[in-house]
């Protein structure tokens, strides 16, 4: 992806004033259901605890508490449907915080999530996921480097089988930039976990796959472990849970200026647990 230079500067039609722009944003739970059990529906859900930096940065918090979404308001619901209660949150919070400073020091943002206490109709339930994410900018660098602070994922059961989830953090934190990781995972380096390697959609000659927007797409998961043994799909992040569809572990959104983070992906309808993004841009 192509960063401005001090010639492309020089290029523009008018001045325009400096300026940097923050991406930040987190969720504790979001999504929506479509189906529950063998009956077809589309339940949106309610963000729970959600934020969003403003492009000049500054503060955004947000909390929940006991958070329930039942099926007693769907339109058209059968019986058996507003009895049963979908999502459950017991707590949340999430922040996005940017650096106040002068505009030749380096710029940043820290994003955290924590929630607590999930529960979703089938039998998912997940005792608690962290999310810790910081960017940093240097005047004069053309990429922001994006790291991990403190991230887990505890205490998630598929039904009666006890999931347990290592994340590769290091491989991040060593190649903060998409531009040190690249090569990194193609060259297979020693600091970063196989399993990370793998994760990565490939093209057919070996290189890393983006799309149009220039993002390519991964997993922070060193290691999965079910017991009893559930089936894991070649890309080493997605468990088959049968009679409830796919979980997906750990996803990884990769681009020139930001970094985003799915914990827990729920392919029984479409929800997502422990999101958010972070990174930035100078302008022009």
């Amino acid at each position: 992806m192509k960063s401005n230079t001090a010639s492309d500067v020089s290029e523009l039609a008018r001045p325009v004033d400096l300026r940097y722009l923050h991406i930040g944003g987190a969720y504790a739970v979001g999504g929506a259901f479509t189906r529950v059990g063998s009956e077809k529906v589309f339940v949106p859900i309610p963000t729970v605890a959600s934020v969003e930096l403003p492009l000049t940065g500054g503060l955004s918090r947000d909390k929940s508490t006991r958070f329930l979404l039942n099926g007693s308001k769907v339109k058209g619901a059968s019986a058996k449907l507003r009895r049963t209660a979908l999502l459950s949150v017991v707590s949340a919070s999430v922040s996005c915080e940017s650096r106040h400073v002068a505009l030749n020091d380096p710029k940043g943002s820290s994003v955290n999530v924590e929630v607590k206490g999930v529960k979703v109709e089938g039998g998912f339930s997940l005792k608690s996921a962290v999310l810790n994410l910081q960017s940093d900018h240097a005047p004069g660098n053309p990429y922001p480097s994006i790291t991990f602070g403190t991230t887990g994922i505890i205490g998630m059961m598929l039904g009666k089988a006890k999931v347990t989830v290592e994340l590769d953090l290091e491989a991040f934190n060593s190649f903060p930039t998409l531009a040190t990781l690249e090569p990194a995972l193609l060259r297979g380096d020693k600091k970063i976990s196989p399993q990370v390697v793998n994760s990565f959609a490939r093209n057919k000659d070996g290189s890393l796959h983006r799309n149009q927007s220039g993002y390519t797409f991964g997993s922070i998961v060193k290691k999965i472990t079910c017991v009893p043994a559930l089936q894991i799909e070649p890309n080493g992040y997605t468990i088959v849970w049968p009679g409830f569809g796919k979980v997906i572990i750990g996803e990884i959104l990769v681009g020139a200026f930001v970094r985003r983070v799915i914990l827990v992906r729920l392919k029984h309808c479409d929800i997502e647990i422990g999101g958010g993004c972070d990174g930035g841009s100078t302008w022009p």
